[in-house]
């Protein structure tokens, strides 16, 4: 039986962007509670009253020790750091996202911890996350276990049933917060579903997470693409290493396959391309060669910075906004920051001898050869 293809528009890239900040914003809330236990503030924690996480049917570890001390502080938060840093990556995430849930959990179940504790009141939504992130399938593009595997995106996709359930506990959360900021006009309030309501006059802490959460009921879908009439060709340096992972990058987030060809600049198909295509004013044909060359089908070429945001734009969703974004910067800026990464690809990125990647021969069709035809 073939699988039907996701409506919505997630990407095993896209997602990977969002578990990097969620677990960096975790590893930075967890560092700086670890400079303040390790300080002289770290002796109030004797004083802590500690409550117990989710309905209050987990244990507290910060609560197992009468008078908990700054050392046995900063070991359990340096586990939460490092649950948050392969979190970030992509290694062992699963359990490193629940580790970090739980040790998270704990502290902020301190209370007068708040100063020192930014998720305090948005646990919940951290739960929420770590659920959801043990429903969607593993190895994405971008993570740790999906390094040198054959097939980039190896069939990743993030399952309707869960993108529509993100969508309704959002949308139920933000009806709640609705609700009670009209019962309590003038408050702050973000909503505990750990086994109460919580007002917090004066600020919202945990906003991180509950933006997290909105982010990714977000449909990347409701972001349309660029479209042409057919695909447009991507020249490459064929023995650049980061040229081959940005190859890599486009099979995984272009999934249907329309929108790219994709031939290194070796192939002898870009001369042919110069004489027909139209560049943009001030780039110099000499200096083609060296850069990324992106020939759309009504034959315009863009080339440095202008090709990545031509990319950006015809991979739609959180790729098309970043291009947006990124195309509000002057080109002189963007096209300086080109190539100085360009500058520094061989050597940060290695060469090699193979002119394209070695993908799954379904893939391999979207790479063009001296004896290919451009699409027109």
């Amino acid at each position: 039986m073939t699988r039907r293809a996701p409506r919505n528009g997630w990407t095993g890239g896209q997602y990977s962007v969002l578990r990097f900040v969620w677990g960096a914003w975790l590893a930075l809330h967890f560092l700086r509670a670890l400079l303040w236990v390790s300080g002289p503030e770290g002796r109030a924690l004797a004083q802590v009253v500690w409550t117990r996480p989710l309905f209050e049917l987990l244990p507290n570890v910060f609560a197992g020790v009468a008078t908990i001390t700054g050392t046995a502080a900063v070991i359990w938060l340096a586990l939460g750091l490092v649950s948050s840093v392969l979190l970030a990556v992509g290694r062992l995430d699963r359990i490193a996202s629940l580790v970090a849930w739980y040790v998270a959990a704990c502290w902020a179940g301190g209370v007068g911890l708040e100063a020192v504790s930014d998720w305090h009141g948005g646990v919940p939504y951290l739960g929420w996350l770590t659920l959801v992130h043990w429903l969607v399938p593993g190895a994405p593009y971008g993570s740790w276990a999906a390094r040198g595997r054959a097939d980039p995106g190896n069939g990743w996709a993030l399952h309707d049933v869960v993108a529509r359930a993100v969508l309704v506990v959002v949308l139920v959360t933000d009806l709640a917060h609705a609700w009670v900021l009209l019962a309590w006009p003038g408050s702050s309030a973000l909503i505990d579903f750990g086994g109460h309501v919580g007002l917090q006059l004066g600020s919202a802490r945990g906003l991180g997470a509950l933006v997290l959460l909105h982010v990714l009921a977000f449909d990347p879908r409701w972001i349309p693409r660029c479209t042409d009439a057919g695909p447009s060709v991507l020249f490459y340096d064929g023995t650049c290493g980061l040229c081959h992972r940005s190859c890599r990058f486009l099979l995984s987030e272009e999934r249907e396959g329309r929108a790219f060809r994709m031939a290194p600049l070796q192939s002898g198909l870009l001369e042919g391309v110069l004489e027909a295509g139209v560049l943009h004013e001030g780039d110099q044909q000499a200096t083609l060669p060296d850069s990324m060359v992106l020939r759309t089908p009504d034959g315009q070429i863009a080339v440095r910075s202008d090709a990545v945001i031509a990319v950006g734009l015809r991979l739609g969703g959180l790729w098309a906004l970043a291009a947006r974004v990124a195309g509000w910067v002057p080109r002189p800026l963007r096209d300086a920051g080109y190539d100085l990464v360009a500058r520094a690809r061989y050597a940060i990125f290695g060469r090699t001898e193979q002119a394209c990647p070695l993908v799954p021969e379904h893939l391999s069709r979207r790479f063009l050869t001296a004896d290919d035809e451009l699409p027109s």
